[in-house]
């Protein structure tokens, strides 16, 4: 189960940058708001699992490239 500090690390702006990508061409493309992507790229929130799926797709890339789960060691 997901602890407190258990998050996803989101890389997808390193993403973004390096292949000339902007926030709002994705959320299109996958059906949110640019609001929505920056808030990944934040932490603020995360995708759904599908949602995530598509971002991957669009930026052909492997989803655990873009989010990567990190646990809170202290149990």
């Amino acid at each position: 189960m997901l602890g407190e500090k258990d998050m996803l690390k989101c890389n997808l702006k390193t993403i973004l940058d390096e292949r000339g990508v902007k926030q709002t061409f994705v959320a299109n493309r996958v059906g949110v708001t640019k609001q929505t992507i920056h808030g990944w790229i934040k932490e603020k929130s995360s995708p759904n699992l599908e949602t995530a799926f598509k971002v991957a797709k669009e930026l052909n890339c492997d989803i655990n490239d873009i989010w990567k789960y990190e646990e809170d060691k202290e149990e």
